[in-house]
C-alpha cells in the first residue's frame, strides 16, 4: 500500500512540474524535477526491498512447504517522471 502513496506523489508532483513548464516557471521546475527524482528514487527502492522480500518469502515456501511459487513484478509506468519532461 506504500507504494500508491509514493504514485499519488509523484502524480501530483508531476502536475505542478507541468504547470510550472506551461508558465514557463523554470525555477519552480527546477526544484519539482528535484522532487520528482527523490520521490521516483523512494519508490524504487520501495519497489526493489518488495521484490526482495517477496523472493526471500518464496524460497522459504519451497524449502518449507515444496510449493512452487512465481513471483510477479508490476509496473508503474503511468507514474514515471519521464513523462514530466
Amino acid at each position: 500500500m506504500r507504494s500508491n502513496v509514493l504514485n499519488k506523489r509523484l502524480g501530483r508532483s508531476s502536475e505542478r512540474y507541468k504547470m510550472a513548464k506551461r508558465a514557463s516557471n523554470r525555477v519552480f521546475r527546477y526544484n519539482l524535477r528535484l522532487k520528482l527524482a527523490a520521490i521516483e528514487g523512494v519508490r524504487n527502492m520501495y519497489y526493489d526491498y518488495a521484490y526482495h522480500k517477496a523472493d526471500r518469502v518464496a524460497e522459504l515456501r519451497r524449502d518449507l512447504f515444496n510449493e512452487s511459487v512465481e513471483i510477479v513484478s508490476g509496473s508503474d509506468s503511468d507514474y514515471s517522471s519521464d513523462d514530466a519532461e
